[in-house]
């Protein structure tokens, strides 16, 4: 794990030494994310995926919605939490006691029957979800990936558990960036509440909030339903979905450092 770590690190020194800006993205990961994390992911230049964190069973870790005739409904991925309150997301199991998968590509096939893609993208779908999957984070991440690349995104994912960070919250954000050489770090726009540009600025790094307006596609049923999982770009709009999110980058904003203290 040590040489792995190492291994990592060199990469990202190397990359950095080459670009002008290195743009970190640091979130946790999701369960078949909505399209605000792949326009993240298209503005990073590494994105750290937050996994030494504490698990939070009401969270998107193993859920996301997706559309329907009617609206939306959730796809849930059931997990052992009892006895395991204080567990992070990397050492989170599935409970393979229940036929979730089976529930959820019957659902994805009921509901996208009608989309203009699914044929394209359903075998890659089916594959994933028949696999048997013990670790929430392994499905997570290979779920993530096969989006991102189906989109041509070609983003740099790295573990945060492989570069064992030290610290918490705030610390835990700023220790990362440090860590991987990053002089930009863009957080979603909820980071305002809790994040403070002097210790950023004090280490070089520059603070960067997402300014992100929801892309309007076309879906397979009648009016828009925002914050679905990308699956429902994807298979509404195939691989060309990929103009839907980086036809929206904002702008990255500098948050406004107010007066000194």
């Amino acid at each position: 794990m040590r040489e792995l770590g190492e291994q990592i690190l060199l990469t990202i020194t190397s990359a950095a030494h080459n670009l002008s800006c290195m743009r970190a993205v640091i979130l946790q990961p999701g369960y078949l994310p909505w399209v605000g994390f792949f326009d993240l992911a298209a503005k990073s230049d590494i994105f750290v995926i937050l996994d030494c964190v504490q698990f939070d069973k009401r969270s998107w870790r193993n859920r996301n919605r997706i559309r329907t005739a009617t609206g939306w409904q959730w796809l849930t991925v059931p997990v052992l939490t009892k006895g395991r309150f204080t567990q992070r997301i990397d050492e989170t199991m599935i409970d393979n006691t229940h036929n979730w998968a089976h529930k959820h590509l019957a659902a994805i096939r009921t509901c996208y029957a009608r989309a203009p893609y699914v044929k394209e993208f359903w075998p890659l779908l089916s594959e994933a979800l028949s696999r048997r999957w013990e670790r929430l984070l392994d499905l997570d991440m290979y779920l993530i990936k096969m989006i991102d690349d189906a989109f041509q995104l070609g983003t740099n994912y790295v573990m945060a558990s492989s570069l064992s960070p030290s610290g918490r919250k705030a610390d835990l954000i700023l220790e990362i960036c440090k860590i991987v050489g990053a002089d930009h770090y863009l957080n979603g726009d909820m980071g305002r509440s809790y994040l403070e540009p002097g210790p950023f600025e004090a280490n070089g790094i520059k603070l960067e909030f997402h300014n992100y307006t929801h892309p309007i596609y076309p879906q397979c049923y009648d009016g828009f339903e925002s914050h679905m999982s990308a699956i429902d770009l994807l298979l509404n709009c195939g691989a060309d979905g990929r103009r839907y999110i980086l036809r929206r980058a904002e702008p990255v904003k500098e948050p406004d450092m107010g007066p000194m203290k």
